[in-house]
Parts: C-alpha cells; sequence; structure tokens
C-alpha cells in the first residue's frame, strides 16, 4: 500500500508539473524543410477569457497570420492557422523549447523553436461602422486556373462606432484573414490584412449582393459575394 501511495504521489506530482507549463511569449525556430530550412516566428498570449491565441510570422514577406487553433494539453500543444497545415509539438519542461512536426504539402516535417521574450500580439484592425445593409456574413467564390475557392467574409459594427471584418477562406484549411472595410455609399472596398490582397467594388440597392474584383499580387478576379 505505501508503495501504491508512493507511485501515486509521483504521478499526480507529474501532471501537476506537466500543467504549470506556460506556453505564452515570443518564440523564434525553423522548419526543417529539405535543402531549404524556412525561418518562423510565433506570439501566444491569453485573452480576456483566458483562452490561448496567437499569430505567427513567416515567408519571405514576413506575413503575419492569427492562428485559427491553439489548444495545450500538459506539455503538449498544437497550433495552426490552416487546418491543412497543423503543428503538433512538445514543450520542453524548461518551458523554453518547443519541438514537434508541421504537416505541409503532405509531409511531416520536423521543426523546433526557443522563446526568446513576451508575446506581441496587435489588436485586430478595425474600420468605420457600415450600414446595417451592409453589415453581415457574405458568401463568394475565386475561380481562377480551374480550382475554386471559397470566400466568407464577416463584418460586424461594434458599439464604440468601429467595425470589425474577417474573411476566410474555406478551402485553403479556413484560413482567417483581418479585414478592414471601408464603404463610401454602395462603393465598399475591402484590406485583406496578411496576405496582401483586397476587393473593391458596388453594393447593390436592395443590400443583397457585392459585385466587384478581388486583387492579390498583380492579378485581378471577378468576385461577386451575396448574403
Amino acid at each position: 500500500m505505501k508503495a501504491i501511495a508512493t507511485a501515486l504521489l509521483v504521478v499526480t506530482a507529474s501532471i501537476a508539473h506537466a500543467q504549470s507549463i506556460d506556453p505564452t511569449g515570443h518564440w523564434k525556430g525553423a522548419i526543417e524543410i529539405p535543402n531549404n530550412p524556412m525561418d518562423f516566428e510565433m506570439d501566444l498570449a491569453r485573452n480576456d477569457r483566458g483562452e490561448l491565441i496567437g499569430t505567427v510570422t513567416a515567408g519571405a514577406d514576413r506575413a503575419t497570420l492569427p492562428l485559427v487553433k491553439v489548444s495545450l494539453d500538459g506539455s503538449s500543444i498544437v497550433f495552426y492557422g490552416r487546418s491543412d497545415q497543423q503543428f503538433h509539438a512538445q514543450i520542453l519542461s524548461s518551458g523554453t523549447v518547443i519541438s514537434g512536426t508541421a504537416a505541409l504539402s503532405g509531409y511531416d516535417l520536423p521543426f523546433s523553436m526557443g522563446r526568446t521574450g513576451d508575446a506581441k500580439i496587435d489588436p485586430p484592425p478595425v474600420g468605420r461602422a457600415v450600414t446595417k445593409s451592409l453589415e453581415g456574413v457574405w458568401n463568394g467564390a475565386l475561380s481562377a486556373s480551374g480550382r475554386t475557392l471559397r470566400l466568407i467574409v464577416t463584418i460586424v459594427n461594434r458599439p464604440d462606432g468601429t467595425a470589425l471584418a474577417q474573411s476566410v477562406s474555406v478551402d485553403e484549411g479556413g484560413l482567417t484573414l483581418p479585414t478592414v472595410v471601408v464603404q463610401n455609399d454602395a462603393h465598399v472596398t475591402f484590406e485583406i490584412r496578411g496576405v496582401r490582397s483586397s476587393w473593391a467594388g458596388e453594393l447593390n440597392a436592395a443590400g443583397t449582393e457585392l459585385r466587384g474584383v478581388f486583387t492579390q499580387g498583380g492579378v485581378s478576379i471577378p468576385l461577386t459575394l451575396t448574403r
């Protein structure tokens, strides 16, 4: 009985220690892509409800994208900005190193990161409040090179007189990007942050359709959004 009690104490202590690891902070590391390692950074913090939130910064243009999910189970952490590009890892007992694998283009690639300081997460960008005919959820689809990408844009007015918006690329793992909406009567523009893209067009009189052009990387494609 004494041996069992000792074992239980050890297990309980181990669980408590695992649960005490705090992943918040600024992290730097690299994904070990063969012959082309990719540096990236991550910021993790907690919101007012105590939930983990974060951003990841990577790529030649150092684009910063919000994480769609961050989950922590003891020392195991899962995070991603796209559901088809997930990162599964362990936080070492020191709390200063994260090591695991990243699922990219059908491959599980090793990565590791080190904590370098405090997290720095900017609040989501906002614009001026929009009319009720523009506020809401809009759906559309981009068609290019034989591929269709569904897009959902959500616009919400806030009590402080600003509008908060986001764009979700459904077929790119639910990639969610902050969006700034500007409305001048029927003329509407979206500035989609993180991937340097935009949309400009007109809201119809019935408030049921946004017809315009989506632009990214010098390429412009017609895009109609419906409520």
